[in-house]
């Protein structure tokens, strides 16, 4: 008899029931990481009266919004800008949005600038995604294909929030929830600085 005969013999159904504890293990594992990693965080927000510096804004981004309208984020300058880079085929993207939309809602368009900067490859893909889940804030795409430096990320969702002074107060990678009071609080106190 063979040795991996003798061995199936021996081992064979203990290795059967081994494999398959270790198949079933691992996904136990994977799908605790995987709704750990898929539920909405918080977001870090500063206290209003930290001493903490924070970056100046670049404003050089050069927009244009779902009509083809053109703007500069530097037209934005004066208020808090809520920047968040998304896309129509972005799983926790799509999760946050309804958050994102109850931020919208409960903020004065004239304080506050919504700026969610699809970067979904065809305009029309990101238009009807937004106009078929009903959302109602602005979207943008770039003009040029290239995000300024300090905006570049490995990740999406990421959420810029920018000072009407121009100071890069937040930037958080990955989905959160933005609809809390204290997000809007947050929000409502950075315009008034």
């Amino acid at each position: 008899m063979s040795f991996l005969k003798r061995f199936k013999n021996h081992f064979g159904n203990k290795l059967l029931i081994i494999a398959g504890l270790l198949i079933f293990s691992s996904f136990l594992v994977t799908a605790q990481y995987v709704n750990a990693s898929s539920q909405p965080k918080q977001v870090p927000i500063p206290e209003p009266s930290s001493e903490q510096e924070f970056p100046d804004a670049d404003f050089s981004m050069q927009l244009k919004d779902m009509s083809g309208k053109q703007i500069s984020l530097e037209d934005l300058k004066g208020k808090v800008i809520f920047m968040n880079l998304w896309a129509s085929w972005c799983s926790p993207c799509i999760k946050e949005m309804p958050s994102i939309q109850a931020l919208y809602d409960k903020t004065d368009r004239d304080k506050v600038a919504f700026v969610m900067l699809s970067l979904d490859e065809n305009d029309e893909k990101a238009e009807k995604f937004i106009k078929k889940r009903g959302f109602t804030f602005p979207v943008y795409r770039l003009t040029k294909n290239e995000l300024p430096g300090l905006y570049q990320t490995q990740a999406i969702p990421t959420t810029y929030v920018i000072s009407p002074k121009g100071k890069l107060l937040v930037r958080h990678q990955g989905m959160a929830d933005y609809s809390s009071q204290d997000m809007v609080d947050f929000i409502n106190e950075a315009y008034q600085q």
